[in-house]
C-alpha cells in the first residue's frame, strides 16, 4: 500500500506540474513582466513629472499588462493545484482522500480570490485598450490608480488580509502613491526607493517567480 501511495502522489505531482508548464506557457515570465513594469513605468512618470505631453492609454495599458502578469502565475499555480488534488482525492486511499479534498478545496477558494482581484485589473487593461493613443491627464491616471485598488480589494478578501499589515498597507492608497512616484521620477535612487516602499507588489513578484522558479 505504501509504494502504491508513493506511486500515485508521484503521478499527481508529474501530472500537475505538466499542467501547469502547459498553461504557464501561454504568460510571458514574471522577471520580464517586471522589468517591462519598470521600463514603461517610469517612461510614463517623467512624463507626468517633466509636465510635457501626457502619455497615451496605450503607454499606461502596458503597465496595466506587466502587472497582471504574477496574477496569472497565481491563477494558473491554482488551477494546477486543484485538479491535482481533484485527481489525488480519488485515488488515493483514506484518510489522505480527505486530506486532498480539504486541500482541493482551499486551493479552488485561492484560484477564485486570485480570479477576482485579476477580473479587477483585467477592467483597467480593457479601458485603457480601447481608449488607444488618446492622453491621459495626470489627475485621470491617478483617479486609475485607486479606482483599480479599491475594486481589487472590494472584490477579493485575500488581497485584504494581505495589505491589512503595515508594510503593504500603502496599497490602499495608490493615488497618494503613484503621485510620490511621480514627483520622484527622475532620480532613479528616490525612485526605486519607493517602489521598494510599495512592498505589495514586490511581494507579488517574488511569489510568482518563486512558483515558476520551481514549478519550471
Amino acid at each position: 500500500m505504501e509504494s502504491v501511495t508513493r506511486n500515485v502522489v508521484g503521478l499527481t505531482s508529474w501530472a500537475t506540474d505538466k499542467g501547469f508548464q502547459a498553461l504557464q506557457s501561454l504568460n510571458s515570465s514574471s522577471q520580464k513582466a517586471q522589468e517591462n513594469l519598470k521600463l514603461h513605468g517610469k517612461s510614463v512618470l517623467v512624463k507626468y513629472n517633466e509636465q510635457s505631453e501626457d502619455p497615451t492609454a496605450k503607454e499606461i495599458k502596458n503597465i496595466v499588462l506587466a502587472i497582471l502578469q504574477p496574477m496569472q502565475t497565481l491563477e494558473v499555480t491554482g488551477v494546477a493545484a486543484t485538479i491535482g488534488f481533484y485527481i489525488a482525492s480519488h485515488v488515493m486511499p483514506w484518510p489522505v482522500s480527505w486530506i486532498c479534498k480539504a486541500a482541493m478545496v482551499g486551493s479552488a477558494y485561492f484560484t477564485f480570490q486570485v480570479w477576482q482581484a485579476k477580473d479587477a485589473v483585467l477592467e483597467e487593461f480593457f479601458f485603457f485598450e480601447k481608449s488607444g493613443k488618446r492622453a491621459i491627464s495626470k489627475e485621470e491616471f491617478l483617479t486609475h490608480a485607486d479606482n483599480v485598488a479599491d475594486r481589487v480589494l472590494a472584490k477579493c478578501t485575500l488581497f485584504r488580509l494581505v495589505t491589512s499589515a503595515d508594510q503593504t498597507r500603502s496599497f490602499r492608497d495608490m493615488g497618494t502613491v503613484v503621485s510620490q512616484m511621480i514627483d520622484s521620477a527622475t532620480s532613479d535612487e528616490a525612485l526605486q526607493k519607493l517602489i521598494a516602499e510599495v512592498s505589495f507588489f514586490s511581494t507579488l513578484f517574488q511569489l510568482a517567480r518563486q512558483v515558476e522558479n520551481e514549478r519550471l
